[in-house]
């Protein structure tokens, strides 16, 4: 009896020929959701989600009271979490950096 074990590269349909369209899908699906993203995380959690985001930036309350911090919030989505952080920044800090894959979800987190 033999076995055949293989390496996963990412995820991806069965539909879906390769890693660059499955993040081509997976782009497509966060655009289009980040007008009503926001509210469905306020409804769906019962409005838990933002108690969730400042209670996790607390965690990180000493790093963010450091003026030349440099922050990183990565797969930012609409910003909640950076803007969790950036009330804990000093008046004058080094910026936090978001980044996200949706060009639409940091359209979102911009405003």
């Amino acid at each position: 009896m033999t076995s055949e074990i293989t390496a996963a590269k990412g995820a991806r349909t069965a539909n879906e020929p390769d890693e660059a369209s499955a993040a081509a899908n997976v782009q497509t699906l966060f655009n289009t959701i980040a007008p009503s993203y926001d509210l469905l995380n306020h409804l769906l959690s019962i409005g838990l989600d933002r108690h969730w985001w400042s209670r996790a930036a607390r965690t990180f309350a000493p790093i963010l009271k450091n003026p030349q911090a440099r922050i990183l919030d990565i797969c930012c989505g609409t910003g909640d979490m950076t803007a969790a952080l950036l009330k804990l920044r000093p008046a004058t800090p080094d910026p936090i950096t978001a980044l996200d894959f949706s060009p639409q979800m940091l359209t979102r987190a911009r405003t």
